[in-house]
């Protein structure tokens, strides 16, 4: 993924593009960390204190990333014990 100094410089085509790539690694991130950890969406979702329904439309991509906020983004990454870079 570009450098954040690089993102000012992208094109609205190269943004969007950047931005699919994101949604589709995110969720795929979230699973594969879930699942090497062995845990169940429920437990991750208890564990990062939300909502099971948002814990699964978070992991199946229901959820557009680029309105998941950073504090959940963290709450996931930490119940994983993961740093928050590790979803991507």
């Amino acid at each position: 993924y570009p450098a954040q100094q690089d993102i000012a410089l992208l094109t609205d085509e190269q943004a969007q593009a950047e931005l699919r790539k994101l949604s589709h690694a995110v969720p795929n991130g979230i699973k594969t960390l879930r699942r090497a950890a062995k845990l169940t969406q429920k437990q991750l979702a208890d564990a990062a204190g939300i909502d099971i329904r948002n814990m699964q439309r978070y992991e199946s991509g229901e959820f557009d990333v680029a309105n998941m906020s950073l504090s959940v983004a963290v709450k996931i990454a930490d119940a994983l014990g993961v740093d928050a870079k590790k979803l991507l």
